[in-house]
């Protein structure tokens, strides 16, 4: 799988263009910005870090996070979510262009896991498993298809997204995780690539515990701000972009989150496929010096007797990409 299987560069930057709209539309008063502390910690020492568009990115002196600050507020955040352009523009063209290749190379990969991290830390079907932000189903008809678990239930706040998800027979609840009064316990709790859009994940985390059986499983994806594409391209990455993204934890921060908020780590892994070809990317689009990586650089621009694929599974076996997934167990 390669960068613009799952981003086609026309498509990508026809919707940084509404990206920009909406920015101007949902955040133009600044001054209803909310300064934060770190999210990962909770320290208030930080500092600033860069800007990108007009979002400002600190990294906190204690734990190393990078994260939005001030960020907007959640009515914003809402407004942006249910209204943007740009996320309409994702779900309606990027996502359908490149369905069959996440389907295949994300997905299914995916399920297969969370089928392994079962088998080993939990059981195998799970009574209940509850994915939380299930966006349009992907995941649980294929949990389903693979008999992970015996019920398997989705809390999605969008209503598009929910009606999908109920079209497909599942059970849905249309609202934030922190707002839902569930009548039972979950065993598993699974979320991707959600984290990092919340405004304040330590409430999600803490919502997320309530609904979980004692000894539950908690699975999540996010991205590894010290993985190595994000670590090299900094303010030039297109994954770090307010205001979709506004928390980047790597490992031990996200431990750190987690273990505060009454779970134990059990495992966090980093399944990134992607690094290496992104970093290619920027090189040969002359965004990124390959002289900022005088050997290494010209190694993966040429592809070197096959190094890139190499080298991406390197990264994924040392805990070095920058996609990161963790599975965590409630106290």
């Amino acid at each position: 799988m390669k960068e613009r299987d799952i981003r086609p560069k026309n498509l990508e930057i026809e919707c940084d263009k509404l990206r920009l709209d909406d920015i101007r539309t949902f955040f133009g008063d600044h001054k209803a910005f909310k300064k934060i502390d770190c999210p990962a910690c909770g320290s208030n020492n930080y500092q600033f870090e860069f800007k990108k568009n007009i979002f400002c990115f600190c990294r906190c002196k204690k734990c190393r996070t990078l994260f939005v600050n001030p960020r907007p507020n959640q009515q914003q955040l809402t407004n942006f979510y249910s209204k943007s352009k740009s996320m309409a523009f994702w779900s309606e063209y990027i996502f359908p262009k490149s369905e069959k290749v996440r389907i295949k190379n994300i997905f299914i990969p995916r399920v297969k896991l969370v089928a392994n991290i079962l088998k080993k830390y939990y059981t195998l079907p799970a009574e209940i498993v509850l994915e939380v932000g299930a966006g349009d189903g992907f995941f649980l008809r294929l949990a389903r298809d693979f008999k992970i678990a015996k019920r398997i239930i989705a809390i999605e706040p969008l209503k598009k997204a929910a009606e999908k998800c109920r079209a497909m027979g599942f059970e849905v609840f249309e609202k934030m995780v922190e707002d839902v009064d569930l009548k039972f316990k979950a065993d598993v709790i699974v979320n991707f690539e959600l984290i990092e859009h919340l405004f304040n994940p330590r409430d999600f985390i803490r919502a997320c515990h309530r609904v979980l059986k004692k000894k539950g499983i908690f699975i999540l994806t996010t991205p590894n701000i010290e993985g190595f594409d994000l670590a090299i391209l900094g303010s030039l990455s297109d994954n770090i972009m307010g205001p979709n993204h506004l928390n980047f934890f790597h490992q031990a921060s996200l431990r750190g989150l987690f273990e505060e908020e009454g779970f134990k780590t059990l495992e966090i892994l980093t399944p990134g496929k992607l690094d290496v070809d992104i970093v290619r990317n920027k090189i040969l689009e002359g965004k990124l010096n390959k002289g900022k990586l005088p050997f290494l650089g010209e190694l993966i621009k040429s592809d070197f007797q096959g190094f890139n694929k190499k080298f991406q599974k390197f990264l994924q076996d040392n805990c070095l990409s920058s996609n990161m997934l963790g599975v965590f167990k409630k106290k």
